[in-house]
């Protein structure tokens, strides 16, 4: 909660007014402490359940001989229903009270909307848990109720000889339950079969890791939310086929940022912020280390090659058939090839064309 006071408050003739009443210049400290005490005890300005000796005390006026009083309704900032009865700060719905009331709807209007969000979040999360164990009831019921041969039964109503929509739904669903997990096993990576986390849940999970690379009892930092809008963005970019990649090299990532010592990370704490802004960069380092790595291991396959070959002594048979093979006539790429002529006469005939 906050006050709006006018910059020439101080200057003001009712202040100055009010302070040569009191014979004091620094006085207007005194309608300072009664709006503020009155912004939090009396938000509508009311002062009809005080005596003027209360509101003395709420100013924190020590003589208590009822002069300040006297002087903040001379001056004209208390109004009074009757003689020595206070009733009203003057103006005060008009100027301060409606700003404090403008204020409280926009606190209220904000928490309404962080409620709205919850619970929308909320039911997401309930509304993708309630499918998923259903699927998951129906695949076992269905998946039990038979001796195995559930995919001869599914064709048998139609004459066609092609499953309707649900009984196509029922096979695929066996089939997901029987496939591996794509997070754990990385064969098939289904947007379907995986549940994406949410920015916020990204958040979570990197805090978990920080407080326990960080040996601390628990993570935040005010950037936090800054992270969360910049992953959203991310994640429109690059579609639900890349965060399923992305999430299944979630740890790998946590590690690297966390390990990283760069002086300007360090300092900061390395937050979450820092770590989405990263993220992007980390997912390409990684891409190129294993480039390298692939492309290592090919040259060493091919110096393996080349040892083998220098190390390797040609036997006579094949020193006399490599001779042979030199001697025997080529064919010459404009007509077939002719038996008078051996491979020196060839070379001879190249070497005259060629001058």
């Amino acid at each position: 909660m906050y006050l709006e006071i006018d910059e020439s408050f101080p200057g003001h003739r009712k202040t100055i007014r009010f302070c040569g009443l009191m014979k004091d210049h620094n006085a207007f400290a005194y309608l300072l402490r009664l709006w503020t005490w009155a912004a939090r005890s009396s938000p509508d300005g009311d002062l009809t359940a005080l005596a003027p000796a209360d509101i003395e005390i709420a100013v924190q006026y020590r003589p208590g001989d009822g002069r300040c009083y006297a002087a903040m309704v001379t001056a004209g900032f208390i109004d009074e229903g009757a003689p020595g009865v206070p009733e009203a700060i003057h103006n005060w719905m008009d100027r301060t009270g409606a700003g404090i009331k403008r204020m409280e709807e926009a606190a209220e209007a904000s928490r309404e909307r962080k409620r709205r969000w919850r619970d929308a979040q909320r039911a997401r999360r309930e509304a993708s848990e309630g499918v998923h164990d259903d699927v998951a009831e129906r695949g076992t019921e269905r998946g039990h109720d038979g001796d195995g041969d559930d995919e001869e039964h599914v064709t048998a109503p139609h004459s066609t000889g092609q499953p309707s929509p649900d009984q196509a739904r029922q096979v695929q669903t066996r089939q997901d339950q029987a496939s591996p997990d794509p997070i754990r096993s990385g064969s098939d990576r289904s947007v379907s079969a995986v549940t994406l986390w949410e920015p916020r849940e990204w958040c979570r999970q990197f805090g978990m890791r920080w407080t326990k690379a960080k040996n601390r009892l628990a993570y935040g930092d005010a950037r936090d939310s800054t992270g969360c809008g910049q992953l959203a963005d991310i994640f429109e970019r690059i579609g639900p086929e890349a965060r399923v990649l992305l999430q299944a090299n979630a740890e790998e990532h946590f590690a690297d940022y966390l390990a990283e010592d760069d002086p300007a990370v360090l300092k900061a704490g390395h937050p979450f912020s820092w770590f989405v802004t990263r993220l992007t960069g980390m997912r390409t380092r990684q891409q190129t280390k294993r480039a390298a790595r692939r492309q290592v291991a090919g040259t060493d396959r091919k110096l393996d090659e080349l040892r083998s070959f220098a190390d390797r002594v040609a036997t006579p048979e094949e020193l006399a058939e490599l001779r042979e093979s030199l001697k025997t006539p080529r064919p010459r790429d404009d007509g077939p090839p002719d038996d008078d002529q051996d491979l020196p006469t060839v070379v001879a005939k190249l070497a005259e064309a060629k001058s």
